[in-house]
């Protein structure tokens, strides 16, 4: 669309069909065109300069989920959890490893642990009722006109 509009311009020039005035004013609009559509070129070639680099990326992930590479692994592996302390002879968890058993040094056996997390629970037992199976009153206490 631009070269026909140059191509006619250089014709009606050539034929002396412009006045200089005129010839000055139609240049400049031609000019002004050439320069917003060279803008609008440039915006999208940055465009699929852009889409490519994101198509490229979206592929090296693609072909990473679906052939991971060993540094993928070793990455994976590395995020392993530790697993948790375990004594064969005390028979408890995450006190100490069977290796670090203070009854393999000798002595009395110590008294049995409980994990630091694990709270102490001293509550007295809840009463419980088998008849209407609720919390509250024994089962003799239980008021035998509330059975079916």
């Amino acid at each position: 669309q631009l070269q026909e509009r140059s191509s006619q311009l250089e014709q009606q020039l050539a034929e002396g069909g412009l006045q200089d005035e005129q010839a000055e004013r139609v240049f400049r609009e031609v000019r002004e065109e050439r320069d917003q559509l060279s803008g609008q070129v440039q915006f999208l070639n940055n465009i699929i300069v852009d889409l490519e680099r994101k198509a490229t990326q979206l592929q090296a992930s693609l072909a990473l989920a679906l052939n991971p590479t060993d540094d993928h692994k070793a990455i994976s592996a590395s995020r392993v959890i530790a697993p948790r302390l375990f004594c064969d002879i005390c028979d408890c968890f995450d006190l100490h490893d069977t290796e670090d058993c203070p009854q393999q040094e000798g002595g009395d056996p110590p008294e049995p642990q409980r994990p630091h997390r694990v709270a102490e629970r001293n509550a007295a037992p809840r009463p419980y009722c088998e008849v209407c199976e609720v919390f509250g009153h024994d089962t003799d206490d239980c008021d035998d006109k509330q059975t079916f």
